[in-house]
């Protein structure tokens, strides 16, 4: 029965080596598991701010397709439109 546990014994020693050979050979150490985790927090960080544009951006959303100030505000600005009852001045450049 001593000669089983040694057997075993000596069996998972080699396991062991295997494996250290392995993780050192494959570079998987405490450095890349650090340079991971620096990754997965930046990541994480990225999202929750493009999660809180995008619910910014839904808002506007929102606003455009059911506030009647801000669709006039956007027509004004980006088509260049007046009122019926407004006058349009046009101002030349000072040379």
């Amino acid at each position: 029965m001593q000669t089983f546990g040694k057997v075993v014994a000596s069996l998972a020693f080699f396991l062991l080596l295997m494996w250290l050979g392995y993780a050192a050979m494959s570079g998987e150490s405490a450095a890349d598991y650090a340079r991971m985790q620096d990754t997965a927090k930046t990541l994480s960080a990225q999202n929750e701010a493009l999660r809180l544009e995008n619910h910014r951006i839904e808002a506007q959303i929102v606003a455009l397709r059911e506030d009647a100030r801000v669709i006039e505000r956007q027509a004004r600005n980006e088509l260049e439109l007046i009122r019926r009852d407004e006058v349009l001045v046009i101002l030349g450049q000072q040379d």
